[in-house]
């Protein structure tokens, strides 16, 4: 009877929660987005916002987007179904913000000048998390330079490329424990961008200006160059100009996603193919530069860019594929839509309220086949 009622309890440990609670899904085939994106945030070409540039942008839990505008020293918030013309929300003032990142928690992460600082949602406060880095060299604390990135992963660990060529990790419990994983003294270069894959043992790739991207181990000692801008220039013109300020990690197809501001669009970098290096997925107009990418857990794409035109926008190419799905560790909930985009959008929806049924009726039928075995065993039991 004993083990009778340990396996029970093992049944319902493994039967209860979602049928999938992994943060991360995989991809089958490469994801193709809509040729047009929809602004999401900013394209307002009035006097106020004239001069709006996204350095970098983060989703919260309720589908807001804020966006980092050093030149206007200020951190926006774009509200969920966003018209063109909206004024944003002022959540940040009398900043010089370049890299934002959003946690479970919907507390914002920002660098300002030499410092990252925390905007909590719950109180509203703003606190400095850290200014400083301990340095091996000189056994002592350093400042940082200007962080231009910043990512948190599901190891409660949060990671800063800062302009002194450096990617350090802290434990967000002890702002002091830091790790200079790489410097200008062991590095390949300035670092502009970084992103962790957690499927690959947190190894991490940046941006080392100006189009160059870089693997490199989770302790930073070995590091591998895996798009190197001037093959892709070789294979086109000798007289292109690459910029490369933003990258996302496909680790389960091998492919990565790249901005390429200069020539204004997006590319799909293969790992393991050298025949498909440097693919446009998305040419932007001449007039418009792409800064920072993300994807949302939809797998739409998101651009931060700077156009002449229109200013600085954030736009959403949607997911033409909304079946595929793409290795992504995410430890933030961006799940974004858009109401104007009503034929595609109602697809994606559709897709997400499936995945929401199939898993309250994964935990209906678990619960059903737990009291069903419970009342079989009590009444063996007492009839025994």
């Amino acid at each position: 009877m004993d083990k009778l009622l340990m396996m029970l309890t093992m049944v319902s440990l493994l039967g209860f929660g979602d049928a999938d609670s992994s943060q991360s899904v995989s991809c089958t085939t490469n994801p193709t987005w809509s040729p047009n994106g929809l602004i999401v945030a900013g394209g307002n070409n009035d006097s106020v916002y004239r001069d709006f540039r996204p350095f970098d942008f983060a989703f919260d839990s309720q589908h807001n987007v804020y966006v980092a505008d050093p030149d206007e020293t200020q951190i926006l918030m774009y509200p969920y179904n966003y018209t063109i013309g909206q004024v944003p929300t002022v959540v940040v003032s009398n900043v010089s913000c370049q890299a934002l990142y959003i946690d479970n928690y919907d507390n914002l992460y920002f660098g300002d000048r030499g410092s990252v600082k925390i905007l909590n949602r719950t109180t509203g406060n703003v606190t400095v998390f850290t200014n400083s880095y301990y340095s091996k060299i000189f056994q002592e604390y350093q400042p940082l330079v200007s962080p231009s990135d910043l990512y948190i992963d599901s190891k409660s660990r949060l990671y800063v490329s800062d302009r002194g060529m450096r990617v350090i990790r802290y434990l967000l419990d002890q702002p002091n424990n830091s790790t200079v994983l790489t410097d200008a003294s062991s590095g390949p270069g300035i670092s502009q961008c970084i992103f962790i894959d957690e499927t690959d043992n947190n190894a991490f790739y940046t941006c080392i200006w100006p189009s160059t991207i870089v693997k490199f181990t989770n302790d930073g000692a070995n590091w591998t160059t895996v798009a190197d801008g001037k093959t892709l220039a070789s294979n086109t013109s000798a007289n292109v100009s690459l910029s490369f300020d933003s990258v996302i990690v496909d680790s389960l197809t091998q492919q990565l996603y790249i901005s390429d501001g200069i020539n204004h669009r997006i590319i799909r970098w293969s790992l393991s193919n050298s025949s498909q290096q440097g693919q446009v997925i998305i040419q932007l107009p001449n007039t418009t530069s792409p800064r920072r990418i993300r994807l949302d857990k939809d797998k739409n794409l998101y651009v931060g860019a700077i156009d002449d035109v229109t200013r600085g926008q954030v736009l959403k190419y949607i997911n033409c594929n909304p079946n595929q799905t793409i290795m992504m560790t995410t430890s933030t909930t961006t799940a974004t839509t858009y109401t104007s985009m009503t034929t595609t959008t109602s697809i994606a929806n559709s897709t997400s309220n499936v995945a929401a049924m199939n898993s309250v009726a994964w935990n209906v039928a678990t619960l059903y086949i737990f009291v069903s075995i419970t009342m079989i065993i009590h009444f063996l039991y007492f009839m025994a």
